[in-house]
């Protein structure tokens, strides 16, 4: 039997792109068994599904946030 990771994930904001009507962008923190980061993600929506998602690593720790 395999391990499993059990990750906590901690949304700090969702907010609104002013730029684009259909994005909403959100920074991240995953905190996984053996490590923790902080990354910023962007959602595009077509309707009300996920069209595309980004993630770029903000930072190797949760601390900030």
């Amino acid at each position: 039997m395999g391990k499993r990771a059990i990750a906590a994930v901690l949304l700090l904001w969702l907010a609104a792109s002013p730029a684009i009507a259909n994005e909403r962008a959100a920074i991240v923190c995953y905190m996984f068994v053996d490590n923790e980061h902080t990354t910023r993600e962007v959602f595009t929506f077509s309707g009300q599904k996920i069209a595309v998602s980004e993630q770029d690593r903000i930072a190797e720790s949760c601390d900030a946030f």
